[in-house]
């Protein structure tokens, strides 16, 4: 997988399911306001030459492996790597938060849409089985948990969001075993616990990033022939409904689109996930980097040319749901198979992508620079082994932690809260960054001050 096109596949973890579903809702408030997520991103990676390599060429030259390594290296104290640590591990939370209530309300949404009333009991052999719908059959799966003694029907929801994160718990041992012909003892523990390669971790990138941009696009191609039949008839209907296109102009200027373009610049340095895919990948060849200035911001803004066709064919067919969730609205007023079968897998790649990274780049920096200090006196082999198994805890306590936090707010907050939340906390790292590439004068006291303040 070490293909120029399967890195950029991997980058696309940056799509999360605020691009999926969010953006939809956000444009419906905003109106283009919702292209300061796309345009804000694809901006990072079209400066390459001025922000991204001058990094990747640090990265290499004193080998550092973590936005929180370049903090620590420029500012000559572990106080700055463990204060960035910090800030990315506070502002992942909300991030992961923001999976758990796509992933709750969608499997809520598709329990309310299609209830099976002919069951009665668990054992009831009348169920339907046909396999006509992907949709039904998720709905047949769920309603019957919910049919059982064990599975309280108002439960429903939180039980079955719960199922999908142990199951992503459930395989992080899988894609984190370490390989042992990879391991070099003789290197300092937390260098070797970053520069480890996972191949299991890149197929499945890969192959989730490039399954969710098909899916996205399917998605776009079929509500707008379903709500209008043609492209032509989406013309006619914008017409005679100049409100639809009011609401994407209506907010624009007085929106916040220009704090959000630079926070979500921002998050492609400040993610740790994200970090990681841009230049523990990038250790032979600057090319690559080069490549990903042109395709990483050919990925975002295909998303973004999705966003107003499916705003439009939900306010056309007047979807039930709210406008966060118009993309799985689609899917269940359709009796498309292929539009559910992609509604239902966009937005599980959006979700499990960022659960499985994210996490595990949290652990690490966790790892790194607040448990690792303290037990330097470990010896070499037992130190490898215990360090694999504290990385893989703290991702699981970092996306518990998210869990909880998402049950605590109870959904009062919808997803683009959540992202803003998430991103607007990365934000304060960018004076810090400033001081890494640009600013010579940048100190220890003055990062300090800045991101305790913010």
């Amino acid at each position: 997988m070490q293909h120029p096109l399967a890195h950029t596949l991997r980058l696309s973890v940056l799509a999360c399911a605020w691009s999926v579903l969010g953006s939809v809702g956000f444009a419906y408030q905003f109106g283009y306001s919702f292209l300061s997520y796309f345009i804000g991103m694809a901006a990072a990676f079209m400066l390459t030459p001025l922000m991204l390599l001058p990094l990747q060429r640090l990265s290499e030259l004193y080998q550092l492996r973590s936005l929180a390594d370049f903090f620590a290296y420029r500012y000559d104290h572990n106080l700055a790597g463990l204060l960035v640590t910090l800030t990315i591990t506070l502002s992942a939370i909300p991030l992961l938060a923001l999976q758990i209530q796509a992933l709750q309300q969608t499997m809520s949404y598709l329990l309310e849409a299609l209830p099976i009333s002919s069951i009665n009991s668990p054992f009831n052999t009348s169920i339907d089985t046909s396999f006509n719908s992907p949709a039904n059959l998720v709905a047949d799966t769920l309603s019957a948990l919910r049919a059982t003694a064990l599975v309280p029907s108002d439960n429903a929801e939180w039980l079955s969001g719960l199922f999908w994160l142990l199951m992503i718990l459930c395989i992080f041992p899988y894609l984190y075993q370490p390989n042992q012909n990879q391991s070099n003892h003789h290197q300092h523990p937390s260098r070797n616990l970053s520069e480890h390669q996972n191949w299991n971790l890149d197929t499945l990138l890969t192959l989730l990033g490039s399954m969710k941009l098909m899916s996205m696009v399917v998605i776009a191609i079929l509500a707008t022939q379903i709500a209008f039949g043609s492209y032509a008839g989406l013309s006619q209907w914008l017409q005679q409904q100049p409100q639809a296109l009011s609401i994407l102009h209506g907010s624009t200027a007085s929106g916040p689109w220009r704090g959000l373009m630079l926070a979500f610049f921002v998050a492609v340095f400040a993610m740790p996930h994200v970090f990681e895919q841009l230049f523990l990948q990038h250790k032979k060849s600057s090319a690559w980097l080069y490549q990903t200035a042109w395709t990483m911001p050919l990925y975002l803004w295909i998303f973004a040319f999705c966003i107003p066709f499916i705003l439009w064919a939900g306010m056309k067919l007047d979807v039930q749901t709210s406008a966060d969730y118009f993309t799985v609205g689609l899917g269940l007023l359709s009796s498309n198979i292929i539009l559910q079968i992609a509604v239902l897998w966009v937005v599980l790649c959006a979700t499990t992508a960022v659960f499985i990274s994210a996490p595990l780049s949290c652990g690490r920096l966790i790892v790194n620079f607040i448990l690792l200090p303290r037990y330097q006196h470990w010896q070499h082999p037992a130190l490898w082994q215990r360090l694999r198994q504290l990385q893989t805890l703290s991702a699981v306590g970092v996306l518990l932690l998210a869990a909880l936090f998402y049950r605590l707010l109870n959904h009062s907050r919808d997803l683009s809260e959540l992202i803003l939340l998430a991103f607007i906390g990365t934000l304060q790292l960018l004076p810090g960054i400033i001081g890494i590439i640009f600013w010579r004068g940048a100190n220890l006291t003055g990062l300090c001050v800045g991101l305790s303040a913010g």
